[in-house]
């Protein structure tokens, strides 16, 4: 049993990008992969950002302060699980006992 995983800091929005997100999640034949930096906001069309057989998971920042800065592609199959508050932009991914966290924290001057 294992997960394969990658954590990509895309910089100033993912819209613009998913054409390599597609093509790094089936090239590598990824089960998770966190973005931090997405910049997904609250009111914004986000249908072209689907993948097949992949859920979109984003922080809990969306709905708190309009913005989520990490999101995740993760498998249909595996599980999310609740971590940090509404405030951060923390994602938990669950299969079984393997549990995998991806953490994003704003730069602040």
């Amino acid at each position: 049993m294992s997960l394969k995983t990658f954590y990509w800091n895309c910089g100033s929005g993912l819209l613009r990008k998913i054409d390599f997100v597609k093509d790094l999640i089936h090239e590598n034949n990824l089960d998770i992969l966190f973005i931090a930096e997405a910049d997904i906001r609250l009111g914004d069309d986000y249908g072209c950002l689907s993948i097949d057989g992949f859920d979109i998971i984003l922080s809990q920042t969306f709905n708190s302060r309009g913005k989520a800065r990490l999101i995740c592609y993760k498998k249909y199959e595996l599980d999310i699980i609740t971590l940090g508050s509404e405030f951060d932009n923390i994602i938990g991914i669950r299969m079984k006992n393997i549990i995998v966290v991806g953490i994003y924290r704003v730069f602040k001057c």
